[in-house]
């Protein structure tokens, strides 16, 4: 009887330890497709950052930023405030079109403006507007209607065929759902981005605990185009 009772307690123990290292595998392999995920999340929102502002001209850049852009946002670590700026540019709707360049000059005839606006929510997202004027032409010094863009949609961008300011959307697309910040910020000739995205509620390996799992990747982007 002894010897049942003490052989059932090591069968007991024995399957106690092989759930723990089958739970340590699982939550470490999750943690880990949650790193990847988030990584090639940021590498391509970067991409399409360099892709759109790398062609743009260094006048047309405008962003909005400061204190009422700013959201506070409680981590596992404790809260952080973070940034969450708009940014706007102007861009052409076919780079192949030799219809869209000026024959004497060869400079692009900008057809349309580019928002990356981030919202406030607490996982905030992340949006890429293509907007096309509908009254006035692109000025590649700048949408001059950006101020009241960002007056009427403070928080979430429009949807997609709303008119905003003589401009119309023609394309929404969100890139992120777990933005924590984006930072723009102008360096002479050069803009310097920085994005933060993050994961809330998942459970370490060791202790099971619920964490915070941040990422923040910054780049800075040479603007090309000189014309202006």
């Amino acid at each position: 009887m002894v010897e049942a009772i003490l052989a059932c307690a090591l069968f007991s123990l024995a399957g106690l330890c092989l759930f723990s290292m089958l739970q340590f595998g699982f939550r470490a392999f999750s943690l880990g497709g949650q790193r990847m995920g988030t990584q090639a999340e940021a590498e391509t929102i970067l991409l399409r950052l360099r892709s759109d502002l790398e062609s743009t001209t260094v006048a047309s850049i405008r962003t909005l930023e400061g204190g009422g852009r700013n959201i506070v946002v409680p981590l596992s670590v404790g809260p952080t405030n973070q940034p969450r700026h708009i940014l706007c540019c102007c861009g052409l709707t076919d780079w192949s079109d030799k219809a869209n360049y000026d024959r004497a000059s060869g400079q692009p005839k900008w057809n349309r403006y580019l928002v990356y606006h981030a919202d406030l929510g607490q996982q905030g997202g992340l949006y890429r507007l293509e907007l096309e004027p509908t009254a006035t032409d692109v000025n590649d010094e700048g949408w001059q209607q950006f101020s009241n863009y960002c007056s009427a949609f403070p928080n979430l961008p429009p949807v997609k065929g709303v008119n905003v300011s003589a401009a119309r959307v023609t394309r929404r697309q969100r890139l992120t759902s777990r933005l924590l910040g984006f930072e723009t910020t102008k360096a002479g000739g050069d803009l310097v981005v920085r994005v933060l995205l993050y994961n809330e509620g998942y459970r370490g390996p060791t202790s099971g605990n619920k964490r915070s799992q941040v990422l923040e990747t910054q780049t800075r982007i040479t603007i090309r185009n000189r014309s202006r």
